[in-house]
């Protein structure tokens, strides 16, 4: 989980690419993420870049033109590397946000053969049924919103 968590923000020679689109402090910026809720996801720069590529969910396609993003709340264009989104020449202090369809699915699946229906927002369970007897399973009412919970939170990276 550690080398996961370690990779999932990688910088060389002024490129930042975000692999995962999860809360993360680093060095080169802080990626907040409003997923489940929302589909969007902010990058606070923290230095100067030459580009920033940031990993697509698995249902947009590259070049999809619903994918939305903005530098300091100014619309922006952007160019796509694979599965990547890419922006060019940022400074420290932008704010660039992204936002793109939230995909809503059910699945259904027989898992250790018991048969269960699993319901996504993004790519997190928030329903589970059966959700068992006695320890109930991804019973997440609260993540089945568009309100994002906030609080204000100090950040540590170590150096």
């Amino acid at each position: 989980m550690y080398y996961v968590w370690e990779q999932m923000v990688q910088y060389d020679k002024g490129e930042l690419t975000v692999h995962l689109m999860l809360n993360h402090a680093s060095r080169w910026a802080d990626i907040h993420s409003h997923r489940p809720h929302s589909s969007k996801l902010e990058v606070m720069l923290k230095k100067d870049l030459q580009r920033l590529r940031v990993r697509a969910p698995e249902w947009i396609g590259s070049g999809a033109s619903q994918v939305t993003v903005s530098k300091n709340e100014t619309p922006i264009s952007i160019d796509w590397d694979g599965r990547y989104l890419v922006v060019q020449q940022l400074q420290a202090s932008d704010r660039i946000t992204i936002i793109f369809p939230l995909q809503h699915k059910t699945m259904e699946r027989t898992i250790g053969r018991q048969d269960f229906t699993l319901t996504f927002r993004g790519n997190t369970v928030i329903d589970l049924q059966p959700a068992g007897s006695r320890i109930p399973l991804y019973q997440r009412k609260s993540m089945n919103t568009d309100a994002v919970p906030m609080r204000s939170v100090i950040r540590y990276v170590a150096e």
